[in-house]
């Protein structure tokens, strides 16, 4: 049977929009299935909240236009031509292998450092960062950020306390990109690090965080036993 998902157009802007403003200095987040809208639709009110964009994968880089820069937050995998990343992306490194694949596809541009969060993904672990910013200089790339995906799992406090202990292990001249952080907590970390530029990426809280305006529907063919 078909599946029927209703949307509440205007309720649903109307967060986007209050959401996008809880968080200054906004990344939204267009990736996979467009968390169910589809990228080009996303895409196409992402490119009014902010003039970065990221995305899950190269291919879907694509879908961002020059005028925005757009971060591709999962590593370019090794066979991948240079010709398929756009000048305007960002590339992901976690570590030096991954440097090395840039380096393999004659790569060179912008990158951001990705660090290890207690999700235990990949990223660089605090005694390797200085080391991998170094090697991705080194290999003609241009670091550019520093990136953490915190954990859903635990509460804010707990993620909070995680990109403090980061901000303490990098350097400040570089803009820390986080995850998954309320407005509350972006805030304050924001007051008592002014000498940090703080990004929040925000995907599923933007475009899913209300779902009051969702209705799924469908029709009933049959009742039997």
């Amino acid at each position: 049977m078909t599946l029927r998902l209703q949307v509440d157009r205007a309720a649903w802007l109307a967060h986007i929009e209050r959401t996008a403003a809880d968080h200054p200095g906004l990344v939204p987040v267009v990736k996979g299935n467009g968390y169910g809208f589809g990228i080009p639709l996303l895409c196409a009110h992402a490119l009014g909240l902010s003039g970065t964009v990221a995305v899950g994968s190269v291919f879907e880089a694509r879908h961002v236009p020059p005028t925005h820069d757009v971060h591709v937050l999962t590593p370019l995998g090794p066979g991948i031509p240079a010709s398929d990343v756009p000048d305007h992306a960002v590339l992901t490194v976690g570590s030096a292998w991954h440097v090395q694949v840039l380096a393999e596809a004659g790569w060179r541009g912008r990158v951001a450092v990705k660090l290890r969060s207690s999700m235990q993904r990949y990223g660089a672990v605090p005694g390797d960062v200085d080391d991998l910013r170094s090697t991705a200089t080194g290999a003609g790339l241009e670091p550019v950020a520093w990136s953490l995906h915190l954990p859903l799992d635990g509460d804010d406090a707990s993620r909070t306390d995680e990109v403090r202990a980061w901000i303490g292990r990098t350097d400040g001249d570089l803009p820390l990109y986080v995850s998954h952080l309320s407005a509350v907590s972006a805030a304050a970390l924001r007051r008592d690090h002014p000498r940090r530029e703080i990004r929040t990426r925000l995907g599923t809280g933007l475009w899913l965080g209300d779902k009051s305006m969702l209705h799924l529907a469908a029709d009933v063919l049959d009742v039997h036993r």
